[in-house]
């Protein structure tokens, strides 16, 4: 968010949310204390014109609960496969509390490249889909930017829908297949599934 609206507004911006009660957050929640930042910027005066930057605070707001999030044991390849081999289609997936899913109407993924790469060319700031999913991996944050199929899929997944189930959110089409192993194979390589159930 400092990057994006500048150190001295931002600062403005923080003093101003921190002087209102509803967001002091006690020392056991310390790390709730921005949960309320993004919609507290949707109203601010010198921000409130930048339709974005309550999003962007949601992705940073998400990137931080991953961050936080407890470590858990990520499932073996061999319980994978074995949990797999009866009835796929039955299975559902418990998640790592580290993935965390962010849907916005802005193109977050333009704004995140410029802030990633300063030198790159200026952007419109523009209404466009963008799929988000937020993981963990080795310690580390991700932010990945997802086709919709596939983060209709993982979404999905993650609210305890069968894997049949979710398939249906790929929809048909020639390269479905291609689609539905490169999303099996993203769980494992993000380390998302802690459990396989039937």
């Amino acid at each position: 968010i400092w990057r994006l609206i500048g150190s001295d507004c931002a600062r403005g911006v923080a003093l101003a949310y921190s002087h209102e009660f509803v967001n002091i957050t006690d020392r056991s929640n310390i790390s709730g204390f921005g949960e309320n930042f993004p919609d507290f910027l949707e109203k601010f005066p010198s921000v409130k014109h930048l339709d974005y930057l309550p999003d962007y605070a949601r992705i940073e707001w998400l990137r931080s609960r991953s961050y936080e999030a407890i470590n858990q044991k990520i499932i073996s390849a061999e319980k994978f496969n074995e949990s797999m081999s009866s009835d796929p289609e039955a299975v559902i997936f418990k998640f790592n509390r580290s993935v965390f899913f962010l849907r916005s109407s802005w193109a977050l993924a333009k704004i995140q490249r410029l802030l990633d790469e300063p030198d790159s060319e200026k952007i419109d700031i523009m209404h466009e889909e963008c799929f988000l999913l937020i993981c963990r991996v080795n310690g580390r944050i991700e932010t990945l930017f997802l086709e919709e199929d596939q983060w209709k899929f993982l979404f999905a997944l993650k609210n305890g829908i069968t894997l049949g189930q979710a398939l249906e959110q790929i929809g048909s089409s020639d390269d479905v297949d291609t689609k539905i192993s490169a999303v099996i194979r993203l769980l494992f390589v993000k380390e998302m599934i802690v459990k396989v159930t039937l």
